[in-house]
């Protein structure tokens, strides 16, 4: 069996090629499962040592474990053998107006996502489906709000653009950079296992592979990414907040969607927030894309190489990796419907 790590078509550089990419997101799949595990002795020793030891506090051991072990390492470990691939993964500097322009994008983004996730819950729930509540606890106070900021919103952030925007981008991107970003993207959503957020993923996957490659830097990525999921734990927390002020929270839990925007005249205010913001998001981004153009790089990312045939490898592993995201949707489809919990 043939097995290629490199693809080696790039000034200056090699890239990963699409088995090693695919090799490392199996990885980051498998470790969804396996980072508890691995995070049990760590769990058990702390547990002896701070007695009042929250299960929020384990969590936060076990995404610390996840994205560490079986993102971080992974990829550090490839690019040490392979450190031509460095190239391809866009590790280059951003400009301030660049990275100012990434944090109103994403603070933009923010709504825009929310208000098409809403749009999705609607049809979710039209068709008999229950939205799974989120197993992400609220923190209670605002020292644990900027400890979950950290971990929730910028670790993520960080890891996740090194394996899709880095390693999975540049590996993708022999088949060009605009497919790359659909491929890419509909493997971030994937990794989420989660039909509620498939718009939002997906979309947001090809937001942050735009600034990426419209600013040449994977930085641009990271920012916009933590930028993102902080927004996102902020407001929840705020509205938590206010929910449980209101005494309003086991309303909030028992009305649909529909209800809660304020049937339809509220889904046309919906609609008209998903244009405005929409726009909006459009137009920071063609600000962003500018950059490039003044940076004398005219044409948008890189163009299709040459068609080769995919290996038996390549193709295994894909196929290994897609049965992974089936299983993982297949428990999050029954939730859904109620038959597991």
């Amino acid at each position: 069996m043939s097995v290629n790590f490199t693809l080696e078509d790039r000034p200056g550089g090699g890239k990963p090629s699409v088995f090693a990419a695919s090799f490392l997101y199996m990885t980051a799949m498998m470790g969804l499962w396996f980072a508890q595990f691995a995070a049990y002795p760590i769990n058990f020793i702390l547990s002896r040592i701070l007695p009042e030891m929250t299960e929020q506090t384990q969590n936060t051991v076990s995404q610390i474990v996840y994205y560490l072990l079986f993102i971080i390492l992974p990829v550090v470990l490839y690019t040490k053998k392979h450190p031509s691939c460095a190239v391809s993964m866009r590790i280059n500097p951003i400009s301030g107006k660049a990275a100012l322009l990434c944090v109103l994008a994403s603070a933009v983004g923010v709504l825009f996502i929310n208000y098409i996730t809403s749009i999705w819950v609607i049809l979710i729930e039209a068709v008999g489906g229950t939205v799974t509540q989120s197993g992400i606890s609220m923190p209670e106070n605002i020292q644990a709000l900027a400890g979950m900021v950290i971990f929730v919103g910028v670790m993520p952030g960080i890891c996740e653009e090194v394996l899709f925007r880095g390693v999975m981008l540049g590996a993708w991107e022999e088949k060009g950079s605009l497919s790359a970003m659909l491929i890419v993207s509909m493997w971030f959503t994937f990794l989420h296992a989660s039909i509620e957020g498939i718009p939002a993923e997906f979309v947001s996957g090809l937001i942050l592979a735009f600034v990426v490659i419209s600013t040449d830097s994977l930085f641009a990525g990271m920012i916009y990414h933590t930028v993102h999921n902080s927004l996102c734990l902020i407001i929840a927390y705020i509205a938590n907040g206010a929910e449980i002020a209101g005494e309003g929270a086991h309303l909030a839990e028992s009305a649909s969607m529909l209800e809660s925007i304020g049937g339809f005249f509220g889904l046309l205010v919906l609609l008209f927030y998903i244009g405005g913001t929409g726009a909006l998001l459009l137009f920071i981004l063609k600000r962003i894309d500018k950059i490039r153009i003044r940076q004398e790089r005219f044409e948008f990312g890189v163009n299709r190489a040459q068609r080769r045939e995919m290996p038996i490898s390549e193709v295994l592993v894909i196929a290994a990796c897609g049965i992974v995201a089936f299983m993982m949707y297949l428990m999050n489809f029954l939730e859904i419907v109620g038959i597991i919990s």
